[in-house]
């Protein structure tokens, strides 16, 4: 990954921290999608992910380290 832009419009910020832990978990899911998330099926044609168990979501290791780099 390059680089990323988050944009949040949240209204008035009653508690700051829990609106950065948003974004972040929000960058976060958004990265597990674009780099992690794959369909795969077995020879017969079945679908090998038969429960959200069975994805793969990005660690804090996966993600670059200016998303937890406290502005």
């Amino acid at each position: 990954m390059v680089r990323y832009v988050a944009v949040d419009d949240c209204g008035n910020v009653l508690n700051p921290m829990l609106v950065e832990g948003q974004v972040r978990g929000g960058i976060a899911q958004g990265v597990g999608q674009a780099l992690f998330e794959e369909v795969t099926y077995t020879a017969d044609g079945q679908p090998e992910a038969t429960s959200l168990l069975s994805y793969l979501v990005p660690s804090r290791a996966d993600l670059p380290a200016s998303t937890w780099i406290e502005p």
